[in-house]
């Protein structure tokens, strides 16, 4: 189609014009509608567009209108700012099941206590076998936030047959899980909440040799790459004599692309990389997640870290409650729909079945 679009009097322009809009063409349509200067008449007579509902009397001038419109709209502004994804369900077990009324949830911790010893014939003196119960106590925080759709929307809405834009909605919930990733992974310091990156007595492992994995790449020692994996892997297995053992890896963005990309041996490059063989030949790690969290989490909060953990449920949750919408509220000219929901942020049941690494 050429640009060259002043009128729609012939059929083959109207059918042009008429084509682009439900390809959705965006530019081209808009192009030949600032030409016609989107005068209503001209505009009907080019899409031809009939009712929403089916039937085939033609929409009237303002409906096609409005209708050509809208569609021209979403196809031109559709281009949606892209944030980095939502990781946490990937991740962790989420636990839903709290009850909104709750303000809290008690994490009980169970010990073993006692042992048998040996008795002699007739003995009565036996030692007890009991347990001893601690718990963790997570409060939950409350989170909201408002949709608001004025009159005059619902009014068009309502007139011409078409649904209200759900982008509003489709961006709450995007807008809601990625805080949910952010309390994840650094909880809420505001209000106490914690994070996988940031929960106290989480075991600290250091690098077996100096440098950032880029850099013992880049001088060909990719063993040390692997052999800093394996160190991290293991290091929930011997602090709690094989009791937990770590089943997920999580590694910052840039990292996870260095080691998947990178090839174990540069001289047969085409073998195993990093991280094929370290998911080949780690007997605990199961899968290696790429989390944009992780890309500034270290001590410093200005650098990487990785991270290993058991997601078992026994070992670390995350607790939330949904987002969940209220009955949509009149607000002078706009209805408004308001938005909640809670979280208490990960609770590590065992937190020596987590661990992490700097400097890599």
């Amino acid at each position: 189609m050429t640009t060259e679009v002043k009128h729609l009097d012939s059929s083959a322009q109207a059918a042009i014009y008429r084509e682009e809009i439900y390809r959705l063409d965006g530019a081209k349509a808009i192009a030949c509608a600032e030409d016609i200067g989107f005068h209503m008449d001209a505009l009907c007579n080019g899409v031809r567009m009939y009712r929403p509902d089916g039937s085939n009397r033609r929409m009237d001038a303002n409906e096609a209108a409005f209708l050509a419109r809208a569609l021209l709209y979403m196809k031109a502004q559709s281009v949606d700012v892209k944030y980095a994804a939502a990781e946490f369900r990937n991740i962790f077990a989420v636990n839903t099941e709290v009850p909104l009324g709750a303000t809290s949830v008690s994490t009980p911790h169970f010990d073993e206590l006692g042992e048998f010893e040996f008795i002699a014939n007739g003995a009565q003196d036996l030692p007890a076998i009991d347990v001893s119960q601690t718990e963790t106590i997570s409060k939950f925080y409350a989170y909201g936030a408002t949709l608001s759709y004025t009159l005059y929307d619902l009014a068009r809405a309502a007139f011409s047959g078409i649904p209200l834009d759900t982008k509003k909605m489709a961006a709450a919930r995007r807008i809601w899980e990625r805080q949910l990733d952010g309390i994840a992974a650094v909880g809420d310091a505001d209000r106490g909440i914690y994070g996988i990156t940031n929960h106290p007595s989480i075991i600290t492992v250091t690098t077996n040799n100096a440098g950032t994995w880029a850099t013992k790449i880049a001088a060909n020692n990719q063993a040390y790459v692997l052999d800093d994996m394996n160190k991290l892997a293991k290091a929930p297995v011997t602090t709690t004599k094989g009791i937990v053992r770590p089943d997920t890896m999580l590694l910052g963005i840039d990292h996870h692309a260095l080691v998947a990309s990178s090839p174990l041996n540069t001289a047969n490059p085409n073998d195993h990389t990093i991280l094929s063989q370290f998911l080949k030949t780690n007997p605990w790690i199961k899968k290696v997640v790429p989390w944009a969290r992780l890309d500034l989490a270290d001590a410093g909060g200005d650098g990487p870290r990785a991270m290993v953990l058991s997601t078992e449920k026994d070992v670390v949750e995350f607790y939330v409650n949904e987002m969940a919408l209220l009955p949509p509220e009149q607000r002078g000219m706009n209805t408004v729909v308001t938005m909640h929901g809670r979280s208490a942020g990960v609770v590590a049941m065992q937190p020596k079945g987590i661990a992490f690494m700097d400097d890599v």
